[in-house]
């Protein structure tokens, strides 16, 4: 059960990072299709 909870808090972790250099990148080709 010791496992379960510091590995959950990993997986939460990754996807919060990944998503917001993702939004970065993508907003800068918005802007020069514009």
């Amino acid at each position: 059960m010791s496992d379960i909870g510091p590995a959950r808090r990993i997986i939460r972790v990754e996807p919060e990072p990944v998503k917001i250099p993702v939004k970065e990148p993508v907003k800068v080709p918005e802007r020069v299709g514009a």
